[in-house]
């Protein structure tokens, strides 16, 4: 005798509604953390490489200009003068996350030296 399995089984379909709706629930938060993560990393790349570029002794106005540039607008995401002695220059991250390039500045507007770091929020 053998025994012919009906597709419409009620019991199978629940089972594979059950493993659907699983996948479906575990998947969700899984991708969400990994979007969060390539955000904030990304952010943090992208600062790195802006401080990897500016060299110490060079003048700081260049880099000011390259960076809003690039933004599109003055002022919104980068503050300091020479005579605060540094300038921040920030990446934004995920809602509050954000990427810092800090450079300390000599009073004649030159790059005394740099860091990178993420700040989360």
């Amino acid at each position: 005798m053998s025994f012919i399995v009906n597709k419409k089984d009620p019991v199978r379909r629940r089972y594979s509604m059950f493993v659907k709706s699983a996948f479906a629930i575990i998947s969700v938060p899984v991708i969400l953390i990994a979007l969060v993560g390539y955000i904030n990393w990304s952010a943090e790349r992208e600062a790195q490489a802006f401080c990897d570029a500016i060299e110490p002794g060079s003048d700081i106005s260049l880099a000011v200009t390259k960076f809003e540039e690039k933004l599109g607008k003055r002022g919104a995401l980068h503050y300091g003068s020479v005579e605060d002695k540094g300038h921040t220059f920030l990446f934004p991250g995920f809602m509050f996350d954000k990427a810092v390039c800090g450079v300390s500045v000599a009073s004649d507007g030159k790059a005394i030296s740099k860091y990178s770091q993420m700040q989360y929020d």
